[in-house]
């Protein structure tokens, strides 16, 4: 997800292609029974709880922070929100307001190209759940898995 090279068209074409066999399959009523999921471990038991949708829109939403003296008003995170969750708003310049339609995809955060953008992501407490998330992603063998850097708002590769 987090590349230079991705998504790449064929991805991208791909998941479109899926969306729709997808929506088909809704449609027509031809949708199976998933298999039983063994039980989450407790890492992403904690994980859920803490990006379930209540606490999401009642409270994380709003902890989201604009540091005024770097951010340019550039309205690059209004624009890849994916749910149209920011607006700017005239407060001694034009700066980025939260509502509570948040997915905390952090799309806003990571295409930041100052850095202004803070989210409970970014918090010391959150810093486990993320390298664990990592760690175990970067040990799947369906994964294809390279290092890079996301430095205001780019990805690069990791030096």
């Amino acid at each position: 997800m987090f590349s230079p090279e991705e998504p790449s068209k064929d991805y991208l074409k791909n998941a479109r292609l899926f969306g729709k066999q997808l929506a088909k399959n809704l449609k027509e009523n031809h949708c199976e029974e998933p298999p039983v999921q063994k039980k989450a471990r407790i890492m992403h038991r904690i994980e859920r709880s803490l990006a379930s949708e209540f606490l999401t829109r009642i409270i994380i939403s709003q902890l989201f922070r604009v540091n005024r003296k770097i951010c340019d008003s550039c309205r690059k995170c209004e624009k890849v929100c994916p749910t149209e969750n920011i607006t700017m708003i005239e407060n001694k310049g034009l700066y980025p307001a939260f509502g509570r339609n948040c997915l905390l995809c952090l799309s806003c955060e990571l295409k930041c190209h100052t850095g202004a953008i803070q989210s409970p992501a970014s918090w010391k407490i959150f810093k486990g759940l993320i390298r664990h998330n990592v760690l175990e992603a970067s040990t799947d063998p369906e994964l294809t898995n390279r290092r890079v850097q996301i430095i205001k708002g780019r990805i690069k590769p990791f030096d």
